[in-house]
């Protein structure tokens, strides 16, 4: 027989997981925010392997739970009532929240510089920071200013254009993604994979 959720019960197993792990990304950010620690060091630790769950750990980090998935009238399935605690979880812990994002988007930004990821992956998240850019540097400014006061605007401002190296450059900015370097590195990723079919993204990434 199948059990049926429960909307009201806490589901514990998954909520302090969860809470231990943004609890330690949000303080690996203040630690960047307070000018302690640099985005390299700490990409130096989590690098690509945790980029590449950054897609699904930010719709989790999104407060806005799918309405279409909790019709009126109709029995909320378990994945999406574990998706909607965790997330209340979040919203209440908004400033961990934040501070996730803003991680996520510090190393996607030096992994982005470093050319660690393929250039498909690269493109697509460019092309999204055409809409989100600036919000996200909004963000990380707006943080540091909140942490440590106005005084720390430089920093915030330093953080702020550390996340163009995600975008596309454009005009007379000196970083940035630029769209013939992208080309070169998707060429790259042609001929790789053309040589060796059998060869996987973390073989090219490596």
């Amino acid at each position: 027989m199948t059990r049926k959720t429960n909307p009201s019960e806490p589901a514990m197993w998954a909520l302090q997981p969860v809470a231990s792990v943004a609890g330690l990304l949000s303080d690996v950010c203040l630690q960047i925010m307070y000018g302690q620690l640099s985005v390299a060091d700490a990409y130096a630790i989590f690098g690509t392997a945790f980029l590449r769950q950054a897609q699904p750990f930010r719709f989790l980090l999104d407060p806005l739970l799918d309405a279409s998935k909790v019709d009126e009238g109709h029995e909320i399935d378990a994945h999406t009532q574990l998706q909607a605690e965790i997330q209340d979880w979040l919203v209440y812990h908004d400033g961990v929240r934040r501070r996730c994002l803003i991680l996520i988007d510090l190393l996607w930004a030096e992994a982005a510089r470093l050319e660690d990821l393929p250039p498909d992956d690269l493109r697509q998240a460019a092309d999204a920071k055409l809409v989100t850019g600036g919000l996200n540097r909004s963000r990380v400014y707006q943080e540091v200013l909140r942490l440590r006061g106005p005084l720390a605007f430089v920093h915030g401002a330093k953080l702020r254009l550390f996340l163009r190296h995600a975008e596309f450059r454009h005009g007379l900015r000196r970083n940035g993604l630029r769209d013939e370097r992208l080309r070169e590195l998707e060429a790259a990723w042609v001929c790789r994979i053309l040589r060796d079919p059998s060869a996987s993204e973390e073989e090219f990434e490596a």
